[in-house]
């Protein structure tokens, strides 16, 4: 009898051991000790930008800061880097301005010279955060970095 309980109790234990380790509706084998898989979930309310989309809003941006819409033209997108959060980038444009300084420059004196500006535009989800020109002006903000 004892014998009997002991194969019952070990066919037990394996089909409920078994469970553990066979996730339903997969025949891929889990073992608890071993990580999970990440699968990247949008969190709710999360944009899912794509990356032509995320360009097309960067590149408008560069073309409504004060700097460029002042004087600013031959815009060109020049490279991108995908950032280290789902659906963010941080894309690199140029193009020229014929004169110096930066922002909306209306009634100041300025020297009219060809200046070259590389801007840097991060767009999260969809969303511009970050336009600065030349490492130094910051476009969302108006002011200078340095």
């Amino acid at each position: 009898m004892k014998k009997v309980l002991a194969i019952l109790g070990l066919i037990i234990l394996f089909l409920g051991g078994g469970i553990l380790f066979f996730k339903k509706g997969e025949k891929k084998v889990s073992f608890p000790w071993q990580p999970k898989e990440e699968k990247l979930t949008p969190t709710p309310g999360m944009k899912e930008a794509s990356f032509e989309e995320s360009r097309r809003i960067a590149e408008e941006a560069v073309k409504n800061t004060p700097t460029y819409r002042f004087d600013g033209f031959g815009l060109q997108f020049v490279s991108y880097e995908a950032l280290r959060c789902p659906y963010c980038w941080e894309f690199t444009f140029s193009f020229e301005s014929r004169a110096v300084g930066y922002g909306d420059r209306t009634g100041k004196m300025l020297a009219q010279v060809i200046t070259p500006h590389t801007v840097l535009v991060m767009v999260d989800k969809g969303r511009v955060t970050s336009i600065v020109t030349d490492q130094t002006f910051d476009e969302l903000n108006q002011k200078f970095l340095k």
